[in-house]
C-alpha cells in the first residue's frame, strides 16, 4: 500500500511537471528570449575564454578603479564564474517560471523573468569587456 502511494505521488509530480514545461514552452515569446539568451551566453563564454587564453601573467584584474588602481585581483580561471553565474540565473528564474505557469498571469511573469535573465547576461558581457580592456590596453 505504501508502495502505491509512492508510485501515485511520484507520477502525479511527473505529469504536473511536464504540464509545466509545455505551458512555458508553448508561449512564443519564451522561445526567443531562449535563442537570444543562449547567443548572449556563447559571446559570453567566447569572451571569457578569449580573455583567459590571452593573458600571459598568473594574475587577473578584476575590478579597476580610477582613484586606487586595481582594487580585485584573482586567478585568471575565475573569469568563467561569470558565464556559470548567468547560467544558473536562467536555470533559477526557468524553475520560477516553472511554480507560476498554472497561474493566470503568466506570460507577465514569464516577460519579466526572461528579460531579466538576458539583461544581466548583457551586464555581464559589459563588464568582461571592461575587464578585457583593463588587463590587455
Amino acid at each position: 500500500m505504501a508502495y502505491s502511494n509512492i508510485y501515485s505521488f511520484w507520477l502525479g509530480f511527473i505529469r504536473k511537471t511536464r504540464a509545466s514545461i509545455k505551458s512555458v514552452w508553448r508561449y512564443r515569446p519564451n522561445r526567443w528570449y531562449f535563442l537570444l539568451y543562449l547567443a548572449l551566453f556563447l559571446f559570453l563564454t567566447w569572451q571569457a575564454y578569449n580573455i583567459y587564453s590571452n593573458l600571459s601573467g598568473s594574475l587577473l584584474v578584476l575590478r579597476y578603479r580610477i582613484d586606487f588602481g586595481a582594487s580585485l585581483i584573482g586567478e585568471p580561471r575565475k573569469i568563467f564564474i561569470y558565464p556559470i553565474v548567468s547560467l544558473l540565473i536562467l536555470l533559477f528564474n526557468y524553475i520560477i517560471s516553472l511554480f507560476f505557469s498554472t497561474s493566470s498571469k503568466n506570460r507577465f511573469i514569464f516577460n519579466l523573468l526572461f528579460i531579466g535573465t538576458n539583461f544581466i547576461t548583457v551586464f555581464m558581457i559589459l563588464y568582461l569587456m571592461s575587464v578585457y580592456l583593463v588587463n590587455f590596453s
